[in-house]
């Protein structure tokens, strides 16, 4: 059975929302594609209901994902672990079997052209704004109704992309570039995609870990969009990928003395998963820092707001481990807290505080009075 994180486990437990449109007996779309192992997503509005339905409403014959009927309930609020694990399941193999191609070959030809990745070989998946497959589209759903499935469900999009491996996420269309920006994504205009007397504006920006490039002109059917033009565009992002330093295949380059690099500065919990997570795959150190002879002196901080946070040199592998662990199960948003250190005074920063963390030394510079959430 497939592992299923907590925080994938809640989202496909969650019930359909009143008066939204979702196509009945459908199941959320938590990815198409093997999220285990792409470093590359397109970036949609929703599922499409030709997913789960034809036009005339007939179920679709082969069957692409899971469904209400094939799990045999009536509802996933309470779904077993290994129905849950089926819905993720068959996310993950979508490109495997049936996939609805009449959609997805555009984008496939753009992520090889621009990238060389592909939904086929496991190296990119498309992730959705919302998981819900609608009928209407998306586009023809009413303005507060939209607004309700983007504010439900982009909580969960932020949570994949600070928890996963993706690198690059690319934007289609000014819809799906404006949607993200109210994700508070800061998208900047670069050099725009131009061919003959046809242009296309092109955003990037950086964040939960992600390089993201988009571009206003929906592809392939937008007005106007030519050959020449989506060709330029193609060419744009290839360039912006470049200029961003992404690779398909990142190869580890383990520090010289395997720490992480003495008095490094992260700003959000995301930052600081990545930088852990990069550390423990590509180095081998028993710590975080170099302990000498004196292992209690602060090697990396976090600046959480107003209040400043750091892990000692001596913070071991085992404990980063573990706490990468839990990450991946519970996401890394789970609110941090201060306690009391062995002599009691309140200046101990943990994820968790049900047991014991051996070897995590995690600080705030100056005692909180008494325990609390970051």
């Amino acid at each position: 059975m497939v592992h299923v994180p907590a925080y994938v486990a809640d989202r496909i437990r969650q019930p359909v929302p009143d008066g939204c449109s979702v196509v009945p007996g459908s199941t959320p779309v938590v990815v198409f594609g093997d999220l285990r192992t792409a470093t590359v997503a397109t970036l949609g509005f929703n599922p499409s209901e030709n997913e789960f339905v034809t036009n005339d409403g007939a179920p679709v014959d082969p069957r692409r994902l899971a469904t209400y009927e094939s799990l045999g309930v009536g509802t996933l609020t309470t779904a077993t672990d290994e129905q849950v694990a089926q819905v993720l399941t068959e996310c993950y193999e979508y490109f495997r079997y049936h996939p609805y191609w009449t959609y997805f070959k555009p984008s496939e030809n753009l992520l090889q052209t621009t990238v060389g990745a592909s939904y086929l070989d496991g190296t990119a998946v498309h992730l959705d704004l919302i998981q819900w497959a609608t009928d209407p589209v998306f586009g023809m759903l009413q303005g507060p109704v939209r607004k309700k499935l983007v504010a439900a469900d982009q909580e969960f999009l932020r949570q994949q992309l600070l928890s996963e491996s993706v690198r690059l996420v690319l934007l289609n269309g000014a819809g799906v570039i404006d949607a993200v920006r109210k994700m508070g994504v800061d998208l900047v205009e670069a050099e725009p995609a131009a061919a003959e007397d046809k242009s296309a504006k092109i955003v990037v920006g950086e964040e939960y870990g992600a390089c993201f490039i988009g571009w206003n002109r929906f592809l392939p059917s937008a007005h106007g969009v030519t050959n020449a033009l989506k060709q330029a565009i193609y060419a744009r992002v290839k360039d912006e990928a470049r200029k961003a330093k992404f690779t398909l295949h990142p190869e580890p380059v383990a520090p010289s003395d395997g720490f992480i690099e003495r008095d490094a500065i992260v700003t959000t919990g995301g930052e600081l998963h990545a930088l852990l997570k990069a550390w423990t795959e590509t180095s081998t150190a028993a710590t975080i820092g170099d302990v000498g002879t004196f292992g209690g002196k602060a090697w990396l901080s976090w600046q959480h707001g107003a209040q400043t946070i750091v892990l000692n040199a001596d913070t071991s592998r085992a404990a980063v481990l573990e706490y990468l662990a839990f990450a991946a199960e519970h996401g890394v948003e789970e609110p941090w807290r201060v306690v009391a250190n062995a002599k009691g005074k309140v200046n101990r920063v943990v994820y968790r505080d049900d047991l014991k963390l051996t070897g995590w030394y995690c600080y705030t510079p100056k005692p909180w009075t008494t325990p609390g959430d970051l």
